[in-house]
């Protein structure tokens, strides 16, 4: 919005320090202030238009299959049943959230996507026992419990299990769909890490399942690597990295693919 501002009024000075406002007729304080709100409204009205037209990106098609990218609010896209939402775990799947400095070796940081669905469900009727038991149960339908690799934690209320990474967990809860995929693992001191690697691997296994089974819906995917998972991507190589998985792997893709950038990353990350 103030680049458009900048734009316009810069334009408007630029033509007022040859042409006055009186040479072109608007001679009376109303006709001058009636100029000034037409700038203003030709500002919002270009910004609106730029901001539609830059926020969504087409970047492959065949067929009825697509890969799209926007800026948006992920949560705020997973209203359609068809709807694969994407949500970047740790390999224990964890369900407690801490706060920053709460606690010794805090878990999941309500910061972080993983934190902020657990808040959601949370506040849709989930608590953290039925969160543990609806995850216990989607796994178990993927046939991981097999393939896990024990290990016991020394904090308290944390999964005893850790999962491979790729690993995906779907999960339906007040008639959404969403799609945990394990992207990190946990140090002694609960910090995660993640490679470019680990980021990779996760998102294929996400493509491929939704191949299996998403019956030709749309699988959201949030730039992933970025944060918590210590991968040390920015916001752009995270974008540019999913697109080149994606692409790699476009023989999965069935149905929509699309990636969400967060609508407050957009000084973060050019989809275009």
């Amino acid at each position: 919005m103030k680049k458009w501002w900048g734009i316009v009024f810069g334009l408007a000075a630029i033509i007022l320090t040859f042409v006055s406002c009186d040479e072109i007729g608007f001679n009376t304080l109303v006709l001058k202030l009636g100029l000034l709100l037409f700038l203003v409204l030709l500002s919002f009205a270009i910004a609106i238009i730029d901001t539609g037209v830059h926020s969504y990106r087409k970047l492959w098609s065949k067929g009825n299959n697509t890969v799209d990218a926007c800026y948006g609010d992920i949560f705020g896209m997973t209203e359609n049943e068809d709807s694969l939402c994407v949500i970047p775990v740790n390999t224990a799947f964890d369900t407690v959230i801490d706060s920053p400095f709460a606690s010794n070796k805090p878990l999941v940081s309500p910061n972080s996507l993983h934190g902020k669905w657990l808040k959601w469900m949370s506040d849709h009727g989930s608590d953290s026992k039925q969160t543990d038991e609806l995850i216990a149960k989607g796994l178990f339908r993927e046939k991981t419990i097999d393939e896990v690799e024990q290990h016991l934690y020394p904090k308290m209320g944390r999964n005893g299990r850790v999962y491979p990474i790729g690993t995906v967990c779907p999960i339906s809860w007040c008639g959404l769909n969403f799609l945990l995929l394990a992207v990190a693992q946990y140090d002694d001191d609960n910090m995660a890490h993640a490679s470019r690697d680990d980021i990779c691997n996760a998102i294929r296994s996400a493509i491929k399942f939704h191949d299996r089974e998403g019956q030709g819906g749309t699988l959201l995917l949030p730039l992933i690597g970025t944060g918590k998972s210590r991968a040390g991507l920015s916001h752009q190589e995270s974008f540019e990295l999913t697109v080149a998985v994606i692409t790699a792997c476009r023989k999965y893709v069935s149905g929509s693919i699309t990636i969400v950038a967060y609508d407050g990353d957009k000084d973060k990350v050019c989809i275009w």
